[in-house]
């Protein structure tokens, strides 16, 4: 991956709708080797070294600080606290329409993507995060087949043996969540009939327990520094790392979605999935999931089964 850092420049502001503003001292310029596009391919994530400058990282993270302390705190053991809308900051605007950001996902994905949204997710020393799940809640309302991905930004150091809080993930090419998707998609016809499948939900259940070991025998971990990221397509089977750094109480990871520009909406399975809580394929009910915000409000103009790009809410395509 190489990487060349920006030097300081007169920024120039994005206006409302405008994408891929170049010039901008927020986002250095990366390329990938053929390497790293094979290993994304083939494991459906990659870290992204180096990607945000420090002016980046403190934009990103006074405004995840500032959101944060407005929910609620978690006392669960889990995260401790949720915020959403990040991305209605002039900062994360700039960042999200600029030509160095949009080239990361025209180099390595070779495809445009919609954005859609940016959440910061604190997790408090001790907490263990959020179990092992798939997209099914930040990608819920998209067909199975339409692709996704999330670029998670740590704002603190991660060593993966010493301090944890960052990710653990399972390559695509041990195991996929694309058929979970599928299975989803067939338990939420049956749930919007009302139909009767806790017997389906409890082999689901079941199954997914079995996985979890075989899960943590092939799960990856990375170090981070603070301007690196991390992308990964909405297939990849990830959880949270327990966070027991010594000289901190908490860290804060901040996640930008994407979803591809021939996405359509699922209207059906995406009621299906917010009603049950998120991960209808596992079988465990409110597995993963976030009350605060649902997804399918925002659009709210595209009929199900419609090409989402025609939306008034898609602001920024990269």
């Amino acid at each position: 991956m190489n990487i060349q850092s920006k030097t300081p420049v007169a920024r120039k502001k994005a206006k409302k709708g405008d994408v891929n503003v170049s010039g901008s001292n927020l986002v250095n310029q990366v390329k990938f080797t053929a390497d790293e596009k094979a290993q994304y391919d083939r494991n459906g994530f990659l870290p992204v070294r180096n990607i945000f400058t420090p002016e980046a990282v403190e934009g990103i993270r006074n405004v995840a600080e500032r959101l944060i302390q407005q929910d609620k705190m978690n006392t669960d053991g889990t995260l401790s606290r949720v915020a959403f809308r990040l991305h209605e900051d002039p900062t994360m605007q700039e960042i999200i329409r600029s030509q160095e950001f949009a080239d990361v996902f025209r180099d390595l994905m070779e495809r445009r993507m919609i954005f859609t949204e940016a959440q910061a997710f604190e997790l408090s020393k001790g907490g263990t995060g959020l179990p092992w799940h798939f997209g099914y809640i930040s990608f819920g309302y998209i067909r199975p087949e339409d692709m996704a991905c999330t670029l998670w930004v740590p704002l603190s150091p991660v060593n993966a043996k010493k301090t944890g809080g960052g990710m653990a993930y399972v390559p695509e090419s041990i195991y996929s969540a694309r058929r979970d998707y599928d299975l989803g998609s067939m338990l939420a016809d049956h749930m919007n009939k009302g139909d009767d499948i806790e017997e389906l939900l409890g082999g689901f259940k079941q199954a997914h327990e079995a996985m979890e070991p075989i899960f943590e025998e092939n799960a990856v971990e990375d170090d981070f520094n603070v301007g690196d990221a991390f992308l990964f397509n909405k297939n990849v089977w990830h959880r949270s790392s327990r966070f027991q750094q010594k000289n901190a109480t908490r860290r804060i990871g901040v996640a930008f979605r994407f979803i591809d520009l021939n996405s359509h909406l699922d209207k059906e399975r995406w009621k299906a999935e917010f009603e049950f809580g998120g991960g209808i394929s596992t079988g465990i009910k409110k597995y993963v999931y976030a009350a605060q915000e649902d997804r399918f409000s925002r659009f709210t103009d595209v009929e199900h089964g419609g090409a989402i790009r025609f939306s008034k809410d898609v602001k920024t395509v990269v």
